[in-house]
């Protein structure tokens, strides 16, 4: 439940914020979001990745229609990708990776401010 609550406020807080910000205001927005809900760091890495490479994915498609496929198209033979289908999942995912570790990172942060003492024997084996 709260993977898909997450989920949901990285969407939907990344689609608002793509609008006024520059792109890498979504790694900002999974790294609050996985800090403030709190979690496995799994779930914080994944719902972020997710969230935000179909948004990326599907925005990025929504330009490939608006403009007739025009400047996916001049990018994909400039990146030497030669499939603008392609470029759009290419991009999804490199940028699904990097608001999954924004969202690794704001998790991280949780866990060093949350006070709890970790044992010895959770960070060695011996």
């Amino acid at each position: 439940m709260i993977f898909i609550l997450r989920l949901l406020l990285i969407g939907i807080l990344s689609y608002l914020s793509i609008h006024y910000l520059p792109w890498w205001s979504v790694l900002v927005v999974a790294g609050v979001v996985s800090f403030a809900i709190g979690g496995k760091g799994s779930h914080a890495f994944f719902s972020s990745l997710l969230a935000v490479g179909v948004l990326w994915m599907v925005m990025n498609y929504m330009l490939y229609v608006q403009d007739g496929g025009f400047l996916a198209d001049k990018v994909s033979q400039m990146m030497q990708v030669n499939n603008a289908y392609l470029l759009i999942v290419l991009s999804g995912l490199i940028t699904g990776l990097c608001a999954g570790f924004g969202g690794l990172s704001g998790q991280a942060l949780r866990s060093i401010f949350s006070g709890k003492k970790r044992s010895r024997s959770s960070y060695y084996n011996g």
